[in-house]
């Protein structure tokens, strides 16, 4: 039985597959890569990746393993993940951030919209400017005028 080529569309790109006992990342004409599921295979799995000049992952979702590889990284899906769990717990944090990866994926398959990964301090300068907007806006329903102190 011979096997048939698939037609690579991104070069920086690779598959992954987060289990309980394993990790089965795909790259572009490479075999398939085993790691396992301890910490220290997850920081494996990254330098791989890193090695590789990947930039994008198409990843299958279904379990909750995922969630260890994106805390890991510096990037602003695992800070948002941080905070939901800090605020709602672990299972509310795995579903809003699963949602939000979804709706990234949506958006760049049927929109043709860039995925752009700023890191985790932009998403946390955008969470800190949300966080004065919503002061200044109760401050003023109360009465209030904030005014930002000078350092």
């Amino acid at each position: 039985m011979s096997k048939s080529k698939l037609t690579i569309i991104y070069e920086h790109a690779a598959g992954i597959d987060i289990g309980s006992r394993e990790i089965l990342i795909a790259l572009p004409n490479k075999e398939v890569k085993s790691f396992s599921t301890f910490t220290s295979s997850f920081i494996s799995a990254v330098e791989y990746f890193r090695a590789n000049g990947i930039t994008t992952v198409a990843m299958e979702l279904t379990g909750i393993y995922w969630v260890t590889l994106f805390d890991m990284q510096e990037y602003a899906i695992g800070a948002f993940y941080r905070r939901i769990q800090f605020k709602e717990g672990k299972l509310t944090a795995m579903k809003a951030a699963a949602r939000k990866i979804v709706v990234c994926y949506y958006n760049v398959m049927t929109k043709g919209v860039e995925y752009v990964e700023y890191g985790i301090q932009h998403y946390e300068q955008k969470i800190k400017e949300q966080r004065i907007k919503n002061l200044k806006k109760q401050a003023l329903n109360l009465g209030y005028n904030l005014i930002p102190q000078l350092e």
